[in-house]
């Protein structure tokens, strides 16, 4: 039983999170990840910030700091580098002269001991297994983010969905879907990315619904294992911080 107090060192969560990234950009059309004790690298080769991410933490120093810019910089596609509020040397300077912009953030890292309570609703929660399902999700994601059809089709398709530690669960309405969520598995652990709602579709319970299903049936089929629980989100932290307020994570 996980103590719901203790919460992992920061650290640590960035470690687990960058193990989750790459499962889910494993599919990118130059796929690169490199994960160490201060930083993780995890770059999709695609042309979209959100899909090739890094991180500083804890121990990072400048030379950590230079060898991920450098990184960024060999795969030529936008970028988002995290640089956490643990990494007590300051990388700043080394990281404008590569480049990059800063954008202060809140550090988007939510962590929940154990599975939240499933929240039923009038919705119909599956996992995309089936052949309609498995081409609605790269539809969806395409129209979401403006990737392209190939782009979409390649990292969020059949592939990806039915790899070992990847799914995504999305709320029906009738033959509408209203809200869905990927969710990584990894060493028993849980991560979220991509779980969104419609602007037209909030408010109905649809994303607690979607959320406290998908998390119970992926730690359902990961043999039940909850040795740790993570609400960690994608990129800019939006699923992370969606979830945390759904699901009272911090």
């Amino acid at each position: 039983m996980v103590d719901p107090d203790d919460i992992p060192p920061t650290p640590e969560l960035w470690q687990v999170y960058g193990r989750h990234v790459a499962r889910m950009l494993q599919l990118g059309p130059a796929f690169r990840e490199e994960h160490g004790d201060a930083h993780f690298i995890v770059l999709s080769g695609a042309p979209h910030a959100a899909l090739n991410q890094a991180a500083l933490f804890g121990a990072a120093t400048e030379r950590n700091a230079a060898a991920v810019a450098a990184a960024i910089g060999d795969g030529g596609q936008p970028a988002i580098l995290a640089v956490s509020a643990t990494v007590a040397t300051d990388v700043s300077t080394v990281l404008e002269r590569a480049g990059l912009v800063q954008a202060v953030r809140p550090e988007a890292l939510f962590w929940m001991a154990g599975i939240p309570p499933v929240k039923d609703g009038p919705f119909e929660v599956r996992r995309a297994e089936s052949d309609a399902d498995l081409t609605t999700v790269p539809s969806i994601i395409e129209t979401a983010h403006g990737y392209s059809s190939a782009l979409a089709g390649r990292m969020y398709g059949r592939d990806l969905l039915t790899s070992a530690g990847v799914g995504c669960w999305l709320a029906w309405d009738g033959s509408e879907p209203v809200s869905w969520t990927f969710v990584t598995r990894v060493d028993g652990t849980s991560a979220l990315f991509d779980m969104m709602t419609p602007p037209q579709h909030r408010r109905r319970g649809a994303a607690r619904n979607v959320l406290t299903r998908a998390l119970a049936d992926a730690a359902a089929r990961d043999g039940g294992r909850t040795e740790s629980h993570g609400l960690l989100g994608h990129a800019d932290g939006s699923a992370a911080v969606r979830g945390a307020r759904l699901l009272g994570g911090r």
